[in-house]
């Protein structure tokens, strides 16, 4: 008898108070996306926009008061139907593209058995939280994504598998952690990801020493890399 395959990918919106709590983290960490270039989505709103200019404003704020201003003037849970029907809509993709990742376990990549796609008004376009195997995309004011969502969607994934693995065991700047996101996903998955785009935030040379017949041995790579910067 067939048996379809688990799936290991639901794919919602965020809540109202998932939404403004991950506003306010955006707003907390504008330094950080203004260092890298990244631009950041936030709410075509006078108050939120003043505040993103000024971050320090956040001190004085009372959260209550701001959260109401987010409830009734800012969120709207119709506004992601489109996105989770889009990514619903090719989401064998990335349960292939998992199942390949699957063979990284030999040097401890992460893989959960569930990952929950949340979508968001808010960010730089996508992002993750490694603890909990959650990744965050972007929509544009229409509700649609800035760039193809299920390689961003494999992107984060990737992210949240070389965490601990490799960026936290070597202690990986952000720039060789993007490269090394952008060479599993270019060179171990680029027959799925065909329009996948890099970050532009590569180490050419760390990138280079990275292919599909080496990535198995790709923390001792890591290793002697990190050795000949020091």
């Amino acid at each position: 008898m067939w048996k379809k395959p688990k799936q290991h990918v639901l794919v919602i919106a965020n809540t109202i108070d998932e939404e403004f709590d991950y506003l306010m983290f955006l707003l907390k960490d504008m330094d950080f996306f203004n260092q890298y270039g990244y631009e950041v989505a936030l709410p075509d709103h006078p108050f939120f926009l003043n505040i993103s200019k000024n971050p320090s404003l956040l001190k004085s704020l009372n959260l209550e008061e701001v959260k109401n201003i987010f409830k009734k003037e800012i969120y709207d849970p119709t506004f992601f139907e489109k996105g989770i029907k889009k990514i619903n809509e090719n989401i064998e993709l990335i349960e292939k593209a998992i199942q390949r990742m699957k063979k990284l376990k030999k040097w401890k990549f992460k893989i959960f058995k569930k990952y929950k796609v949340k979508l968001t008004a808010f960010g730089a376009g996508g992002s993750y939280i490694f603890q909990c195997g959650i990744v965050l995309i972007t929509l544009n004011e229409k509700g649609e994504f800035y760039q193809n969502p299920w390689n961003t969607i494999i992107h984060e994934i990737v992210h949240i598998g070389i965490e601990k693995s490799l960026v936290n065991k070597f202690k990986l700047t952000h720039t060789e952690t993007e490269t090394i996101v952008d060479a599993i996903c270019a060179n171990y998955l680029g027959d799925m990801l065909i329009d996948y785009k890099l970050e532009g935030l590569s180490d050419k040379k760390l990138f280079n020493l990275i292919n599909k017949d080496n990535l198995m041995e790709l923390p001792r790579i890591i290793k002697e890399y990190k050795k000949l910067k020091i």
